[in-house]
C-alpha cells in the first residue's frame, strides 16, 4: 500500500460538509436494504480502537414496539431537558424536532464492551475504549451519507432504560442510539444551524494557539486575529504583545487564559456481530 491515497481530498472534504443529523420530520417510509446494512456495518468496523480492542457491538432494532419503548423514554428526558433553558430559548428548543425513533425504518443501538482482559493503550485514559466507539460511529454515518440514507444521533435518552429495553448486557455501556433510513432530502445546511440555534466554527476558530508558538509569523497572525475579534487583549493583559511566546511555566498558563475565548429489539434476536477488519 502507497503512502498517497487515490481519494481526492476534495472530495472527501465535500461528502464531510454534507453529512447531516437528521429529524424525523425528514424520513420516508422506505425499507433499508440488508445490503445497505452490511455496508453500513462494514464501514464502522474500519474503525481505529485502542489497542485494536475494537470494543463496539450494534443492535439492529426494526421492531415497532422497542422503538415505542424507547420513544417513550426520550420524551421523558426531553421535557427534563427542555427545563435547562430559559424564557425565548426554552421555547425554541420545544419546536425542535429531535428523533426519529419511530420514523426511520432501522434503529441501531451502539453500546461499548469492555474487554475482560488489559487492552494495550488504556490503562492511563481508560475513556478511549468509549472514544474508539465513537470513531466507528462517525464511519457508519458517513457510509450511511455515502449511500443516500439519513441518519440521527439521540442522545436525549435514558442509557440504563434503553439497556433494559434491548436486554443488553450489565457490562455494556450506551454510547449511541443512531436513526437510520431513507429520506426525500438533505438540508444544505446543518438544521440546528439553519433554525438559528448555533453558529458554524471555523477551523481556524477552534485551532490551539498554543501550537503557534513555535512560529513568530503564526504567533502574531494569532493575536492580530484574536484583537481584532475581542478589543480586549490589552485590556486582559497589557503585557501581552504580538510574536510573544510563553517560556516559563507561569507565563504559559497566563497565555493560555489570555487566547482560550478565542480557540478553545432485543440481543438475541437483534445484535449483530461486530466486524472482524479494522
Amino acid at each position: 500500500m502507497t503512502p498517497t491515497s487515490e481519494l481526492n481530498p476534495a472530495e472527501l472534504l465535500k461528502l464531510l460538509g454534507q453529512r447531516r443529523d437528521i429529524r424525523g420530520n425528514r424520513f420516508n417510509n422506505q425499507p433499508v436494504s440488508e445490503q445497505n446494512i452490511d455496508l453500513l456495518l462494514q464501514a464502522a468496523s474500519l474503525a481505529p480502537s485502542v489497542g485494536y480492542s475494537q470494543p463496539w457491538e450494534f443492535v439492529l432494532i426494526r421492531d415497532n414496539s422497542t422503538k415505542q419503548r424507547v420513544k417513550a423514554s426520550f420524551d421523558l428526558a426531553n421535557s427534563a431537558a427542555a427545563d435547562q433553558f430559559n424564557d425565548a430559548r426554552q421555547r425554541q428548543y420545544q419546536q425542535l424536532r429531535l428523533e426519529g425513533i419511530v420514523d426511520a425504518d432501522l434503529n441501531i443501538a451502539v453500546f461499548y464492551t469492555p474487554s475482560d482482559q488489559p487492552v494495550l493503550g488504556q490503562a492511563s485514559m481508560p475513556q478511549v475504549g468509549e472514544y474508539s466507539v465513537v470513531c466507528a460511529i462517525q464511519n457508519l454515518w458517513l457510509m450511511a451519507r455515502t449511500l443516500g440514507l439519513g441518519l440521527g444521533w439521540v442522545s436525549i435518552i435514558d442509557p440504563e432504560q434503553v439497556k433494559k429495553t434491548v436486554n443488553a448486557p450489565a457490562g455494556h455501556k450506551l454510547i449511541a442510539y443512531l436513526c437510520v433510513g431513507h429520506v426525500e432530502e438533505f438540508g444544505d445546511r446543518p438544521e440546528l444551524e439553519a433554525l438559528g440555534w448555533a453558529e458554524k466554527k471555523t477551523h481556524q476558530r477552534v485551532c490551539d494557539s498554543r501550537a503557534l508558538c513555535g512560529h513568530p509569523q503564526r504567533r502574531r497572525i494569532a493575536v492580530n486575529q484574536f484583537s481584532q475579534r475581542t478589543g480586549f487583549l490589552a485590556a486582559l493583559n497589557p503585557g501581552f504583545r504580538a510574536g510573544f511566546c510563553p517560556r516559563t511555566r507561569y507565563d504559559r498558563a497566563r497565555a493560555f487564559v489570555t487566547l482560550a475565548p478565542v480557540y478553545r429489539q432485543s440481543y438475541p434476536d437483534h445484535r449483530a456481530d461486530k466486524g472482524t477488519s479494522h
